[in-house]
């Protein structure tokens, strides 16, 4: 991650907020009911599917959630109370399974309308005291995996956001896109997200997880390549969604070994809330045991 003097003074006064956020906003947070406790499975874990029998071998917990209220966009309501959370990990990966009640579907991104979608949050490094759950701070990074419901529906259209403006727009009449008609180097010039590395802005993205760093508020920076694995299902009036990430994080974080306990914390956005960006649900630090 990039740093200027500007990006400085900014992560700075992010951390003076956090801190003073935390203090108003966090001393009276429920905790959540208990330790979470990541259960081993031999092979992969079940991440494509969130109804699999096999998450049942890990006990939930509930994990109560909160309105941002620290920096602006904030959330003035809250439009739900907790998430419920399971975890099981293999040789390879720690999974986690959240669910949570959402009563309408948001799949979709557009003028005023945004997609639902959760996110899971380590410390990028062991220490005897986790950084500022609010995206860390400056030194002391955090590695975010967030699945999002527009992604997954982009990939089960089986394209990006070309298939994404057709589905919202049916009747939408355009002329070749330039990456038809034009070489690469000058086609990205007229598609500036995809110029500037915007992971939204990718034709079609592999996987529904975007893999993020962060040292405070405004340092979310997305990874080339992200390692996370995931997809979310629909259960009656919620939301059922895996998501899962290497135990070998390098160089986004620590290796994470068997035995050892990680401080993880967790977000939700409800798109028909308006929810995005800052405007979210948060939940404090949770402590996560891999279970031998």
């Amino acid at each position: 991650m990039t740093s200027t003097l500007s990006r400085k003074a900014l992560l700075a006064g992010a951390a003076g907020a956090a801190v003073a956020g935390i203090h108003g906003q966090a001393q009276g947070a429920t905790a959540a009911e208990a330790p979470l406790k990541a259960v081993f499975r031999k092979g992969t874990l079940p991440l494509d599917n969130p109804f699999s029998s096999a998450w049942r071998a890990a006990r939930s917990i509930n994990v109560p959630v909160f309105p941002q209220q620290m920096v602006t966009p904030m959330l003035q309501q809250a439009g739900l109370k907790a998430v419920r959370v399971r975890a099981l990990y293999s040789a390879e990966e720690l999974g986690f399974l959240i669910e949570w009640r959402d009563d309408i579907v948001n799949t979709q991104d557009s003028l005023a309308h945004f997609h639902d979608s959760v996110a899971v949050q380590l410390p990028s490094r062991a220490s005897k005291e986790p950084p500022p759950f609010t995206m860390g701070a400056p030194g002391q990074q955090v590695n975010i995996f967030q699945w999002r419901a527009s992604w997954q529906a982009d990939e089960e259209r089986g394209g990006g956001y070309e298939q994404r403006v057709q589905a919202i727009h049916p009747r939408i009449i355009r002329d070749l896109p330039p990456g038809e008609v034009l070489p690469p180097k000058t086609a990205v010039l007229w598609t500036p997200g995809l110029a500037v590395g915007n992971p939204v802005s990718v034709v079609q993205p592999k996987e529904p997880i975007d893999e993020i760093v962060a040292q405070g508020f405004g340092s979310a920076t997305s990874l080339d390549r992200s390692r996370g694995r995931g997809r979310g299902q629909r259960q009656g009036k919620g939301w059922k969604v895996a998501v899962g990430l290497p135990l070998d994080r390098k160089p986004a974080g620590q290796k994470i070994h068997p035995g050892s306990v990680w401080p993880v914390a967790f977000a939700v956005w409800l798109g028909n809330r308006e929810n995005r960006g800052a405007r979210k649900h948060w939940a404090n630090w949770v402590n996560c045991e891999l279970v031998r």
